[in-house]
């Protein structure tokens, strides 16, 4: 096959895995990347990278036709670096490979996002097997003859087998154990300096002129100084580097900023693996992981709701003859409340000591959360409580915990 062909088929292909690869809105500086895990009825799951969302304060999703609608979170697992939305809109999944065997050291594959709308991709190898992997050591291996000696492997002419490298390597050099964990040592080196500048590259602050009215983060705030770029810096950057999970894929992709999240794609247009930048190389989580992710993900149990005051306190002590009035002894006395909260429409202030809500003694933070369960949400209830000396009460209804 000619070299423009080959180039035509792998455009055609990229355009192809394009149907399912979509954009996701949830850092303030930069997208990234998902992939349609399974469509059902008119509801998507896609697949992403946790740490791309794990500080968004929403999340959005451009399908592949430009549409833009809001996604939902099923769950996260940030020790794998994965993250499961839902989308209400049925959508194409992605052709997922066969993960009953690794794919070999040297095998080409395509990493391709959709950070800014449009399709990009990286082409590449797989670098090394996967993590975990056994293993073979390249040496000949030794047999036992009768005796039971250890006798080297021969081949079809008797002579002895060596390996290729016997003129230049000594399995007996005690210095050779040294130098190969030099060896390591200098590529991990390269490995995290790699890291630093793709982080740099990808926090770097890019500016939306048509959709800045669409965005709404909070100002950060920014601190320049002439010596910020320094070895303590550098130590807080490889700090956040994790170790890559077993199983992952090690490419030697170059994964542009916006990648994590997007598919790593055979030559044939099947999905190996999901991409990721968090483990400070080019590592793609392949679909044993995926799977088991999604599985647990989506047998977890949600989390429960809770009904939501939005005041702080402290137990205090209430004055004798009012404990005996009451026959209690402390109350809550409110240190702070939430703006557009419960509380606050309630008519609540500073000071003021909480004694019961819907009828429970409150004293402590501890009997507050009691009793704001989530049969309570919505309901109006009445608070009794101290102000100013008094006895009062007020109606309060519950607004959810978000």
């Amino acid at each position: 096959m000619k070299l423009h062909e080959q180039s035509q088929q792998r455009s055609a292909l990229i355009q192809g895995a394009g149907a399912s690869i979509v954009q996701v809105l949830a850092r303030a500086r930069l997208p990234a990347s998902a992939v349609v895990w399974s469509s059902e009825g008119d509801r998507a799951l896609l697949l992403t990278a946790n740490h791309v969302i794990e500080h968004g304060h929403s999340v959005r999703v451009t399908l592949a036709d430009g549409e833009r609608i809001a996604a939902s979170i099923v769950g996260r697992d940030p020790k794998n670096d994965l993250a499961l939305l839902q989308i209400p809109r049925a959508a194409r999944p992605a052709a997922w490979a066969d993960d009953a065997e690794a794919p070999p050291v040297g095998e080409i594959v395509l990493a391709v996002g959709r950070p800014f709308g449009s399709l990009e991709a990286s082409l590449g190898i797989i670098r090394a097997p996967a993590l975990g992997q056994t293993k073979k050591d390249d040496v000949a291996p030794k047999s036992e003859n009768a005796e039971g000696e250890d006798t080297e492997s021969t081949d079809s002419q008797g002579s002895t087998s060596e390996p290729p490298w016997s003129d230049d390597f000594d399995v007996d050099d005690p210095w050779q154990d040294t130098i190969e964990k030099l060896g390591r040592s200098a590529e991990r080196a390269v490995q995290h300096a790699e890291e630093i500048a793709r982080r740099a590259v990808r926090n770097f602050e890019l500016r939306y002129e048509n959709e800045e009215d669409e965005w709404d983060f909070p100002p950060r705030r920014r601190r320049r100084h002439p010596r910020r770029h320094s070895h303590r810096h550098m130590a807080r950057a490889l700090r956040h580097l994790r170790r890559a999970p077993t199983g992952a894929l090690p490419t030697d992709l170059t994964l542009y900023p916006g990648f994590s999240g997007g598919p790593l794609l055979r030559l044939d247009g099947c999905v190996l693996g999901i991409n990721t930048s968090a483990y400070g190389n080019s590592f793609a989580l392949p679909l044993s992981i995926l799977r088991e992710t999604v599985e647990a993900l989506q047998t977890r149990e949600p989390t429960p709701k809770r009904a939501f005051l939005g005041v702080s306190g402290q137990s205090v002590r209430l004055p004798a003859a009012l404990a005996s009035e009451l026959e209690q002894e402390a109350g809550l006395l409110l240190t702070s409340i939430q703006s557009d909260s419960a509380a606050e429409a309630a008519g609540l202030l500073l000071g003021d000591i909480l004694l019961s809500l819907d009828g429970e003694r409150v004293m402590t933070l501890g009997e507050l959360h009691a009793v704001l369960t989530a049969e309570r949400i919505g309901r109006s209830l009445t608070t009794r409580l101290v102000r100013a000396g008094g006895l009062m009460e007020l109606n309060v209804q519950l607004g959810e915990r978000a």
